[in-house]
């Protein structure tokens, strides 16, 4: 019991030292107020109160648990923006691009990689906007997307300056894709980014997840685009489909060393799942617009979710009814609404034990038996 004491502090002192290592590479994003000279004083200042309105609202509805999910959420955030770039997980030609915190809150985006030819400076750039996220209920935000496709509008950002373009203020028709991994890959980064271990991370399988999560969701996007009848969209979403696929096979190497690890992470399997079965959807014209909403995973049986359950029970040391009156309801709403939940349970079911345990018990009291 001690010893798990002692490991749980440290994992949170790490986790301190890693929030803080993270605040200071996103406090380097783009910066509203340097657009005065763009938008003018008036516009920029109102888009700031905005922001800080909205800011009171997040801090004030959040909970313990969701105060530590958007520190670790930080924390990811932070790895790709530095090492997207520095190891080059997204090519030699990959920058990144922390976008201001009004694109975050308003438009939703949180960074930009540019692909750019640079020694060819007439050849344009090509942005990709990145929301950026470790938890497996991916859902809202993929109807988001879908719903960019629909009404022919894809991401926009109002702040943006590059290095490597001649843009400086909004851009649009930028599109969008949701990267992301689960806790234990952002621990593991995390660990390595703490002790400057850059050579592992620059051949860290994560580089092969994001760029086929992103393969996976432009090349969904671009069939969903087709299927509606929108050249433009399709074409937007082909481009950059090819330079990831240029980008993986650039990296065949890597991709050899880590293929058998990438189905061990739940986050990456529940996108490409969901990518799947869009693409099904898609290849059946009379459903083409019909993508289901929330249930990409089937529900859990009633022998899948005792299952599961008894594993809880068990690794408590509580009695089954204390148990079941004390967490039995929050497991029923975690796993009924969270796919890659669902995911879990069926294909790790003592890394979905795991999970579901951090969310039931994250700040409570409970003393589990050693």
């Amino acid at each position: 019991m001690r010893e798990s004491f002692e490991a749980s502090s440290l994992e949170r002192v790490d986790r301190e030292k890693a929030h803080k290592k993270a605040e200071s590479v996103l406090s380097g994003r783009v910066k509203e107020s340097d657009f005065v000279d763009v938008y003018g004083e008036q516009e920029v200042a109102r888009d700031l109160e905005k922001v800080e309105e909205l800011k009171r609202k997040f801090v004030g509805d959040q909970t313990p648990e969701s105060a530590e999910t958007k520190k670790i959420a930080d924390i990811f955030e932070a790895i790709v923006l530095e090492h997207g770039e520095l190891s080059e997980w997204f090519g030699e030609n990959g920058f990144t691009v922390g976008v201001s915190e009004y694109d975050d809150f308003i438009n939703g985006v949180d960074m930009v990689v540019e692909f750019c030819k640079v020694e060819k400076s007439e050849t344009p750039h090509l942005a990709l906007g990145m929301d950026v996220t470790f938890t497996s209920d991916t859902t809202a935000k993929f109807d988001r997307l879908r719903e960019q496709i629909e009404n022919g509008q894809l991401a926009k950002v109002k702040y943006f300056s590059s290095e490597h373009s001649n843009i400086r203020g909004g851009m649009d028709n930028i599109p969008e894709v949701i990267v992301g991994v689960d806790r234990k890959t952002v621990e593991e980064l995390m660990e390595l980014w703490l002790e400057k271990d850059n050579r592992a991370l620059e051949g860290h399988r994560v580089q092969i997840m994001i760029l086929k999560e992103i393969e996976a969701q432009l090349r969904t996007f671009a069939e969903y685009s087709k299927s509606l009848g929108n050249d433009d969209l399709t074409e937007i979403y082909k481009s950059r489909l090819k330079i990831v696929m240029n980008l993986l096979a650039q990296k065949t190497k890597v991709y050899k060393k880590v293929a058998l690890d990438l189905d061990t992470d739940s986050v990456y399997m529940a996108i490409t799942d969901y990518m799947r079965r869009w693409q099904k959807i898609i290849s059946q014209p009379e459903e083409s617009k019909g993508i289901t909403r929330g249930e990409e995973i089937e529900q859990l049986s009633l022998k899948e979710s005792l299952t599961v359950q008894r594993e809880l029970i068990l690794s408590s040391g509580l009695e089954p009814a204390i148990w079941i009156s004390q967490y039995a309801e929050h497991f029923q709403k975690e796993t009924a609404k969270d796919s890659g939940l669902r995911y879990m349970v069926r294909n790790d079911l003592a890394g979905a034990a795991e999970e579901i345990s951090k969310r039931l018990y994250y700040g409570d009291k409970l003393k589990k038996v050693a």
